[in-house]
């Protein structure tokens, strides 16, 4: 029988009560944003922002990028954003991708708050990690994007992310302080920068990285997971699980019916992505780093 893991950030020490690995983590990964979504949705069902957002394999069209609902990035009533749909279909088919392979929410046909692969990642140290992790999703380094291609992993796709800023730490000679740490955590790199930090570094010496959507997540229709969450009646938007999931919760199982034919995909329930034993063997022979594995349980 094959095996599968799951891949995800490390898990941060049950000892850490000052909250310090954590964000040395959060310094680490740095953060990463979209720069073109779908708006969620303002739905009386779902009592507003009603969305369960897919990341989309493909760039946002060009003609969209000023289009005022994605540009503002704010929920909008229901009946705007059902408008809005044949906008995105007709810019979608005019660069040749088939909207309808996209469109399957059950109402509104792409599913609000669904991003575009246009991404952009700052970060307060140079990149050092395999992966950077913004909670289940990674950006990742040229030799994991190189390997994973050479390899021919299914189930992924990569697009380069624009590194807008990147500070001038290295956690190989020096860790950051808490000061700094805070200060990336609550403000960024936009202002009240700590009067000892070392300061901006040129982006362009770095990289490149690439965002890996993992196209299960995606809505691709020839990929559909057999376990999905709940949807609201009224605009389709996803409604995740009823309750929020413990983390006694979190399933460390797979069963038969929920096993596709794809080497990296995911499955509701289950923390993290799954791989294949391949992928874990790809991972480890490599050395590939800020990433953990753990083995599932496969059952009838």
């Amino acid at each position: 029988m094959n095996e599968y893991w799951t891949i995800k950030e490390p898990t941060i020490s049950g000892d850490d009560k000052d909250g310090r690995e954590y964000m040395f983590q959060f310094f680490r990964n740095g953060q990463v944003g979209a720069m073109y979504w779908l708006p969620f949705v303002i739905c009386p069902e779902c009592e507003g922002g009603g969305g369960g957002g897919k990341d989309f394999p493909f760039l946002c069209p060009e003609r969209l990028k000023t289009h005022p609902a994605i540009v503002n990035g704010v929920p909008v009533p229901l009946k705007e954003y059902k408008e809005l749909v044949p906008v995105v279909q007709e810019e979608l088919e005019r660069i040749g991708i088939d909207s309808r392979k996209w469109m399957l929410d059950p109402v509104l046909g792409f599913g609000p708050g669904s991003h575009f692969a246009d991404r952009i990642i700052e970060i307060p140290c140079h990149p050092s990690v395999s992966f950077h992790w913004d909670f289940s999703n990674a950006t990742v380094s040229k030799e994991v994007k190189e390997t994973f291609e050479r390899e021919k992993i299914t189930g992924i796709w990569f697009q380069e992310v624009n590194i807008n800023w990147v500070g001038k730490f290295d956690l190989a000679k020096k860790k950051p302080s808490w000061d700094h740490m805070m200060w990336w955590m609550l403000d960024g790199c936009a202002e009240g920068t700590p009067k000892d930090y070392p300061g901006e570094d040129n982006p362009s010496r770095f990289g490149p990285l690439y965002g890996m959507t993992i196209l299960n997540c995606a809505q691709v229709s020839d990929i559909v997971p057999s376990e999905v969450y709940p949807c609201c009646e009224t605009c389709g938007s996803e409604l995740g699980p009823s309750e929020p999931i413990e983390p006694s919760e979190w399933r460390n199982f797979l069963t038969q019916n929920q096993l596709i034919s794809y080497d990296m995909f995911r499955v509701p329930y289950v923390q993290g992505t799954v791989i294949s034993d391949r992928v874990r063997r790809i991972i480890e022979e490599n050395g590939f780093t800020n990433c953990q594995l753990t083995k599932l349980e496969v059952r009838e």
